[in-house]
């Protein structure tokens, strides 16, 4: 794109536009040296831009902005720069249009799913009405497939499949939650990983096992009593019902031979007592023992006996 245009897509009729439409323009005003290096795929030239203060949502005359520029060149390195640096998602253009409605537009998935992942609306729509998810069905159907199958994702986590290790440890160390779901039976990014980790899609290292990993961790604090939630009462009362910490209650009980397992409850040390003294817990034995343990734990909780 030369210096000083700006694509425009053409809005003239009810059915909106496609990528087929796209046309460039006269040229514009105001094009910032951030908006050329993205449209350029400048990575390094935008990383510069970026440590100087330019502008990083400061838009061109038709409303464009670096981010806009980057999704519809399908610029990605560009755009993951510019998100890592706190752009806006949801601004919108001269045209009336996001950047993921761009990103639907230029046939591009990889933006689409960035977007996405920054917590990008899908709900916003031009001024004909037209959603991102319209011009994915026009343009692409593998993307329109991706857009219905993760519309009830609703954290950044969600997006294992997509997400750097980096990124997915930085969201964890913020305070992300992992049990967030759009609805009851919605799945939570916990359970994208166990479903990963089952198809045998989350190798070490990876997003899903990074976020298994960190799960698994705090489990193993709550079990052992060092978990700062761990205030009043014993940890049942706390997670009641959650058939994984019952399981590793059961094992690192046994391990630890008793030690260093906080209760603070009689009752509740009695409980997790029992589940040692009634089930084997020797090595050889782990998952047998885990889910007696687990049907016991229910059995109890549905007379009322584990609290």
């Amino acid at each position: 794109m030369p210096a000083g245009c700006e694509i425009k897509f053409a809005l003239s009729h009810e059915k909106g536009f496609t990528k087929s439409t796209a046309l460039p323009s006269a040229v514009c005003t105001g094009e910032t040296a951030l908006i050329k290096a993205c449209a350029d795929g400048d990575v390094a030239a935008v990383g510069l831009h970026l440590g100087q203060g330019t502008g990083l949502n400061e838009a061109d005359s038709g409303g464009w902005t670096p981010l806009m520029t980057a999704v519809v060149r399908g610029n990605t390195s560009c755009a993951r720069l510019l998100l890592e640096h706190d752009a806006k998602v949801d601004l919108i253009n001269g045209s009336g249009v996001t950047a993921l409605i761009l990103a639907c537009i230029a046939d591009s998935r990889e933006c689409a799913v960035l977007l996405c992942s920054y917590g990008a609306s899908r709900s916003v729509t031009n001024k004909f009405g037209r959603s991102a998810a319209y011009f994915a069905r026009q343009n692409d159907e593998a993307l329109a497939r991706w857009l219905e199958q993760t519309h009830q994702y609703v954290t950044p986590l969600h997006y294992l499949d997509d997400l750097t290790p980096l990124r997915t440890r930085a969201l964890l160390e913020a305070g992300a939650s992992i049990h967030a779901r759009a609805a009851p039976d919605a799945p939570s990014s916990l359970d994208i990983a166990r479903d990963l980790e089952r198809g045998g899609s989350a190798p070490a290292g990876s997003p899903a096992a990074i976020v298994l990993a960190w799960w698994r961790e705090r489990l193993q604090a709550l079990a052992m009593g060092t978990h700062s939630r761990l205030g009043r009462g014993s940890p049942l009362r706390h997670l009641g019902g959650i058939p994984e910490v019952l399981e590793l209650i059961a094992q690192h009980w046994a391990a630890k031979d008793g030690d260093g397992l906080v209760t603070q409850t009689p009752k509740g040390d009695a409980a997790m007592r029992d589940v040692v003294v009634r089930f084997d817990s020797r090595p050889d034995t782990p998952p047998q023992q885990s889910r007696k343990c687990s049907q016991w734990a229910a059995e109890r909780e549905a007379r009322n006996e584990l609290f």
